[in-house]
């Protein structure tokens, strides 16, 4: 069982990889549901692109936000040694809008990296710095977590959490992959 199991899952992971190229006109919100449901987006072709890669290639921003929504890697290098980031910036046609959205992610990545490294010793002027430098407060990342969700399962200090609602605008409403809000 577990054979028939593995085939399926490589199957799913493989179609998953290929859609920025054999269905660009998906609604993004159904691959967010395949994810959520198992589907592996950092499964790699054969020139080592995950999904992600592939809708850049592809020049696809609604599907590029949704996969970097999701968790996508956007640092992971295909077989020519290129991030997703560097894709668009060399694209014949450059997408301004697709690489603002790479480049958003890269900063809120960080941010969401010193979110896990401070925990309640974060301090709001961190926080000010990365926003000047580009982060979105209400970006999301991995399970499609906002900061204010990644700030309070990192038991950030409850200063912070309402420095995070009042002064930096993070979105109480935003739901995760689970459906759950920051507070749930």
């Amino acid at each position: 069982m577990q054979g028939v199991t593995d085939y399926l899952q490589q199957q799913l992971d493989a179609f998953l990889n290929k859609i920025p190229f054999t269905h660009p006109e998906i609604d993004v919100n159904e691959v967010a549901h395949w994810i959520r449901r198992g589907a592996n987006p950092e499964a790699i072709d054969e020139d080592q692109n995950t999904v992600l890669l592939n809708a850049v290639l592809a020049n696809n921003v609604d599907l590029t936000r949704v996969l970097v929504a999701n968790g996508c890697n956007t640092n992971h290098p295909n077989k020519a040694n290129k991030t997703p980031l560097q894709i668009a910036k060399s694209a014949t046609e450059r997408n301004a809008r697709l690489i603002a959205v790479l480049r958003e992610q890269k900063v809120s990545n960080q941010l969401g990296q010193l979110i896990s490294e401070k925990k309640s010793q974060l301090r709001k002027e961190e926080i000010y710095d990365y926003l000047e430098k580009g982060a979105n407060i209400n970006a999301r990342i991995k399970n499609s977590d906002s900061f204010l969700h990644h700030l309070i399962t990192n038991d950030g200090a409850p200063e912070m959490v309402t420095a995070f609602v009042s002064e930096f605008n993070a979105d109480i409403f935003a739901t995760n992959n689970q459906g759950l809000r920051p507070i749930e």
